[in-house]
């Protein structure tokens, strides 16, 4: 009996240091996973909370120029009559809804008579362009020409009869000062640049 115990002896030996080894690696994997996670989230909390990421202030600079753009267009409040170029007569633009939204009038009381309406959404300002064609381009004002201008880019159209039906498909108000400004639209047909509207209109006093 002691010859069988001495002779596995040596086996539990082996064992034993078997388990220890597998233990100690055991721990020591443990132990850089840890660490490995909580250098993860120091690299994560390096940024002060008070300091924005490069993403949320490219957004606020949207945010920002969108309500400049705003705005310009709410200072033009007020009656303005046309006096150089095709359409001859009055335009009005009013600030309506507490300030969020204006809405411009061009010729009230004729047959050409057409509404756009400006507002804020986020960091764009939506035009909507009612027009005398019968049909309802929609755009995004953004500044040109270092701020002397607004630019209308296409964003859509309603209640047109054919994709290549006649439409506004781009517009640009030019400041020439504050009692002063150049109203232009160009018309699209069949796909492509068909015609230019322009005329200047003077702040009514």
């Amino acid at each position: 009996m002691v010859q069988s115990i001495e002779l596995f002896a040596p086996i539990a030996l082996c064992v034993k240091n078997d388990v220890q080894a597998f233990i100690h690696h055991a721990t020591s994997v443990e132990t850089r996973l840890i660490r490995s996670q909580l250098h993860t989230v120091s690299g994560r909390q390096s940024t002060p909370n008070n300091v924005k990421a490069p993403s949320d202030k490219k957004q606020d600079d949207k945010q920002s120029q969108a309500e400049k753009v705003f705005e310009k267009i709410k200072t033009m409040a007020g009656q303005w009559v046309a006096t150089k170029g095709e359409q001859k007569g009055q335009v009005t633009f009013d600030v309506i809804a507490g300030g969020s939204a204006v809405v411009e009038r061009e010729f009230p009381g004729t047959p050409q008579e057409m509404i756009t309406v400006f507002h804020l959404d986020g960091n764009t300002v939506r035009v909507n362009h009612y027009c005398m064609l019968g049909n309802q381009p929609r755009y995004k004002a953004k500044f040109a020409d270092k701020g002397t201008s607004i630019v209308f880019e296409f964003d859509g159209v309603t209640n047109l009869s054919s994709k290549d039906a006649a439409h506004m498909h781009e517009g640009k108000l030019t400041f020439t000062d504050p009692d002063n400004l150049k109203s232009t639209w160009v018309m699209f047909k069949d796909g492509k640049r068909a015609e230019e509207h322009s005329f200047e209109v003077t702040r009514k006093k």
